[in-house]
């Protein structure tokens, strides 16, 4: 079985990455068994493209050389039906020279490729434009519908089984990544989003949603706390703001308000009272 690099970089008005680019085909032909393809950037291809079907049609093991993190990469790519077997995802910005990502290359397609000579490059070609939507890793995904229930935009959609999916990408709003904000377990990604490395998913980093999008999410779903155990997320009583989970936000039990609270002061402020009412009575201390 052949190996397949797929080359999707965007070289459009950088030189340096046309000649990585141009290296790195070049290495790729001249090892037998190997395929190498050029594509357009993949995150920009628009949905119903025939490149997508092109690409599924290669056979043998892939590997794609893209300008992506590794996981969004792979979750684009298993979103347009590329997730059967294994595939390789490489970001050639990880990489000093063409030279060094070959050799990453060599190390992950090498056993097992059919030394069956060289094979002719392929080029997969079609003008494409800037685009600017979220990638869910569907490994990470808790299925909470928190991001369907928060964009507006109607990016996301439920599926015949009830799963969220991204099936309007290019209502997304460019450059938002609030849905990556607030969602929960860090699933969702935009690899285009430089102010935040774990949002654009960055080899070891993933979105962890702040104090208010927790709350949010407690909130919208009615799933258990996990500070106080309590569903009555945001529900609070006049004047009794200091009895509120300092996680969901919730009314505490009154039975477990102390101890989350600071009871301990309360107890003392009591005391001082008491001491003051029996004085008062002309009480000895």
């Amino acid at each position: 079985m052949p190996s397949i690099v797929i080359i999707s970089l965007d070289a459009s008005g950088n030189d340096t990455v046309s000649t990585f680019a141009r290296d790195l085909l070049d290495r790729c032909l001249a090892v037998p068994g190997w395929q190498a393809v050029q594509a357009p950037p993949l995150y920009h291809l628009p949905e119903m493209s025939p490149l997508w079907e092109e690409i599924r049609s290669l056979e043998g093991r892939r590997a794609v050389v893209s300008d992506l993190y590794p996981r969004p990469l792979e979750w684009l790519l298993r979103r347009h039906g590329l997730g059967e077997g294994e595939i390789v995802c490489l970001d050639a910005r990880a990489y000093s020279s063409a030279e060094e990502c070959f050799a990453a290359l060599q190390d992950a397609l090498s056993q097992g490729s059919e030394a069956a000579g060289t094979l002719p490059l392929c080029r997969l070609e079609e003008p494409v434009t800037p685009r600017w939507y979220p990638i869910i890793d569907g490994s990470r995904c808790r299925n909470c519908h928190q991001c369907f229930q928060f964009c507006l935009f109607g990016v996301y959609a439920l599926d015949a089984e009830g799963k969220v999916a991204v099936t309007r990408p290019d209502e997304c709003k460019p450059g938002c990544p609030a849905c990556s904000r607030i969602c929960p377990a860090g699933a969702i990604m935009f690899p285009l989003y430089d102010q935040d490395q774990a949002i654009a998913g960055a080899p070891g980093t993933t979105m962890t949603p702040d104090l208010a999008a927790r709350r949010l999410y407690y909130r919208r779903t009615g799933l258990v706390c996990p500070a106080c155990g309590c569903t009555a997320h945001g529900r609070r009583s006049p004047g009794l703001a200091e009895k509120c989970c300092p996680e969901c936000g919730g009314a505490l039990p009154s039975d477990r308000a102390d101890s989350e609270t600071g009871g301990g002061v309360r107890d003392e402020i009591d005391g001082l009272i008491a001491r003051l009412d029996r004085l008062a009575r002309g009480g000895l201390e």
